[in-house]
């Protein structure tokens, strides 16, 4: 089918077993979600119409039409059995209809005969369930080797170019303009849009570094993390020397909870900038959600000998060496923070409880005393400082502390009065 005919009937190609067509080529990819578009170069093929899947749900009626093991144009029924997150696709939908190894790449068809999906895997640790992309990002793939003049039938949730629609249309080969065209409707939030024009530059130019480094961007902007490490994957391996192209494959793991593959990419991005503050502090950051203290605690104390002046980095060092235990060392992270910002009463209360977990008293009660100066509604410091109070004996000023925390919170009030019994 050629490529015009393809975008404006937004159609999938649907050959009988009697007949046989050669590809020209892929002219299309989205590893994020295994798919691919293969351009024919036939005419008047017969076609299934893409649906949506945003209505499925557990219990819709759907059908599969594949090839299982070379025999085409085989049927299954089944049922719709959830949609969820599964392995590195955002969304997928899981279906008990019966598909076998040659089936992958199928359509999945509701009622109606309209495609709301592409089936792709068979988990056999889901007890032998099959799995489909949705048809959406099919949907915007076609868009990406469609016509400028008809993106606004092929793609999804597109809008007409608009103002810049003769521009393109002087360039429509020309990856550069599609990738500016890109920033454009970015910057005017017509996402769609935006993702149509980075997808048919880095399909006119497979090595266009900065369209896949903005289309990586654009994807974790939108929360479509899976694709946003697929089209950061593509940056880096057109320039693995680029430390801002794997400190971004890092980030986008680290927001599809891939942090082992995040820790892997901050590290790569510090050989080639190790003096960079941001990627040590981005590398501890991830090395805590993964529970390696002693490895947080390393990189944080990196990150603040090369800038010194970032209180944030010195409080997180403090929480890191808390939890490491590791008392003294952090009361000396917290002072850092206290002394470049002596008006931040939080900084103060983190650095009560260093001073408690080091058994330094009379220092931490002047440090929560500190913190309630400074917010005088300081919930939590009052409770601290009373539970303090409780602990280490001084009762009378203990009762001051509940009196006053009456009016901001009854019940941390009673809980304290319960202590002193």
């Amino acid at each position: 089918m050629r490529r015009r005919q393809l975008a404006r009937r937004s159609r999938t190609n649907s050959l009988s077993s009697s007949s046989t067509s050669t590809t020209s080529g892929v002219v299309a990819k989205d590893p994020a979600q295994d798919l691919a578009v293969l351009e024919i170069k036939e005419s008047e093929l017969p076609a299934l119409t893409l649906g949506s899947s945003k209505q499925a749900e557990a219990g819709m009626p759907i059908a599969v039409i594949g090839n299982p093991q070379g025999l085409e144009g085989t049927l299954s029924e089944g049922i719709v059995s959830a949609v969820r997150k599964h392995k590195h696709l955002k969304r997928a939908l899981q279906f008990t209809a019966p598909v076998s190894p040659g089936s992958s790449g199928s359509p999945v068809l509701k009622s109606s005969g309209e495609v709301i999906g592409v089936a792709t895997l068979i988990d056999e640790g889901e007890k032998g369930f099959s799995f489909a992309v949705p048809v959406e990002p099919a949907r915007d793939l076609f868009a990406g080797v469609c016509a400028p003049g008809e993106l606004s039938l092929a793609a999804s949730g597109a809008q007409a170019l608009n103002t810049y629609r003769e521009a393109i249309s002087q360039q429509s080969k020309s990856a550069e303009a599609w990738c500016e065209m890109g920033v454009k409707y970015a910057a005017l939030e017509r996402m769609d849009d935006a993702v149509f024009a980075y997808q048919k530059a880095v399909n006119l130019k497979p090595d266009h570094v900065d369209a896949w480094k903005s289309l990586g961007a654009l994807y974790a902007r939108l929360g479509r993390l899976p694709e946003a490490v697929a089209a950061s994957r593509e940056a880096v391996k057109l320039e693995p020397q680029n430390a801002e192209l794997w400190r971004a494959l890092g980030d986008n793991c680290s927001g599809a909870a891939q942090g082992k593959e995040a820790i892997e990419a901050y590290l790569e991005a510090l050989k080639i900038k190790p003096q960079d503050a941001g990627g040590w502090a981005a590398l501890a950051a991830e090395y805590s959600r993964s529970l390696q203290t002693t490895s947080a605690v390393a990189a944080y104390e990196q990150a603040v000998k090369l800038d010194p002046q970032a209180p944030q980095l010195w409080s997180e060092l403090g929480h890191e060496h808390r939890k490491a235990g590791k008392a003294a060392e952090a009361v000396a992270a917290l002072e850092h923070v206290t002394k470049l910002n002596d008006k931040d009463a939080r900084a103060w209360l983190d650095l009560s409880l260093a001073h408690e977990q080091a058994k330094q008293t009379a220092e931490a009660i002047q440090a929560y005393e500190r913190a309630i100066a400074l917010d005088g509604d300081y919930t939590e410091a009052w409770y601290a400082l009373g539970r303090l109070y409780v602990t280490s004996g001084g009762t009378g000023k203990a009762v001051q502390v509940i009196e006053r925390l009456k009016k901001q919170d009854a019940d941390l009030a009673d809980e304290l009065r319960a202590m002193l019994k």
